[in-house]
């Protein structure tokens, strides 16, 4: 009763029988519905990887998230501030993919965070990031959905649809760096790392110098304590 819901909305949007969309790792279901996309955009997907690449492809590792040490105690006033869609985001919103990245001929080139080696195209939109992009604005849809309807049983369906897209969204970086992924891009999810680390250490200087004491951080969130400030406070530095 709780998963019927799950699998049929995973059926709908990768467009596979739910015999074997349950049985997938996160990995298949994202290629999957990669290429279910990609013939809406005249994409042709690259083969599989070969033995020998995937090998060669298990030797590399990617630098992860920033932690910020946490200072050890108990607090009263705790805000915490959590990037949403965070990896998902920055893959969209700086054209993250094997097909932005170095592209020959490209005008708008833009480095990457601690990557000065790494560099993406920014002349157009690429096919992953827009696969990406419409996931994250579909959800967001039916997460409006969700809150304009009073009906008990179609805020079950919308909630498995929004579960859908979610899981789908948050798996691309991890399918960027999967060894068995047509896709594979190891600079893409390199730079994906190295951006929210980015963004999550110059949200500690902000908050710091906005006079709040910062207890702990990791990945895509931060927590700081309101002391003598006001909520309000913290909501404007939001």
């Amino acid at each position: 009763n709780k998963l019927l819901f799950d699998m049929i909305e995973f059926t709908k949007i990768i467009g596979l029988p739910s015999h074997d969309v349950i049985r997938m790792r996160f990995s298949r279901l994202v290629e999957s519905y990669i290429m279910k996309r990609g013939m809406e955009f005249n994409a042709i997907a690259p083969n599989r990887p070969g033995n020998e690449e995937i090998e060669l492809r298990m030797r590399e590792s990617i630098q992860g998230a920033f932690v910020f040490e946490p200072t050890p105690g108990i607090y009263d006033d705790v805000v915490v501030f959590d990037f949403r869609s965070l990896y998902p985001t920055i893959i969209s919103a700086h054209n993250l993919g094997p097909g932005s990245f170095q592209k020959p001929g490209c005008i708008n080139q833009k480095e990457v965070p601690e990557r000065p080696e790494y560099w993406f195209c920014e002349d157009e939109k690429a096919f992953l990031p827009t696969v990406l992009e419409n996931l994250i604005i579909k959800r967001e849809a039916v997460k409006k959905e969700i809150k304009e309807t009073e009906n008990e049983q179609d805020q079950v369906m919308l909630g498995a649809r929004s579960y859908a897209l979610k899981i789908l969204g948050n798996s691309f970086y991890g399918y960027l760096a999967f060894y068995g992924a047509r896709w594979y891009s190891f600079q893409s999810a390199g730079a994906t790392t190295a951006y929210a680390r980015d963004y999550i250490k110059r949200t500690i200087t902000s908050a710091e110098e906005a006079g709040f004491d910062v207890v702990y951080s990791d990945t895509d969130s931060c927590f700081l304590i309101l002391k003598d400030k006001p909520v309000d406070e913290a909501m404007n530095f939001m």
